[in-house]
């Protein structure tokens, strides 16, 4: 996997694109579906900044600078921000990543 170059975004820039910024651009997230959204195929690329669950489960993602994914308990209608760059087929929810 590869991050895109350029800084490393500062705690305003995370604000900008987790909260003002509206979502232009989405892709469905198949429970059991790993997706790479650094990949430019997907259409989404660098990064997702939301995750709007359609199904309660456990969304396995990793977000931008981990090194580890990370599990989010979720319901339906519930809408996670964040930077994310993969999913991982260990999840259980699906739903829509939006950025």
């Amino acid at each position: 996997m590869a991050f895109p170059v350029g800084y490393v975004p500062t705690m305003g820039d995370i604000h900008d694109l987790c909260f003002r910024t509206k979502p232009s651009k989405s892709v469905v997230c198949a429970a059991g579906a790993a997706l790479d959204l650094t990949d430019p195929a997907n259409g989404i690329n660098p990064a997702a900044t939301e995750f709007y669950c359609t199904t309660a489960g456990n969304f396995v993602a990793q977000l931008a600078g981990d090194s580890a994914m990370r599990t989010y308990p979720v319901t339906v209608g519930q809408v996670l921000s964040g930077i994310f760059v993969l999913t991982s087929a260990t999840s259980t929810a699906a739903g829509i990543l939006r950025q």
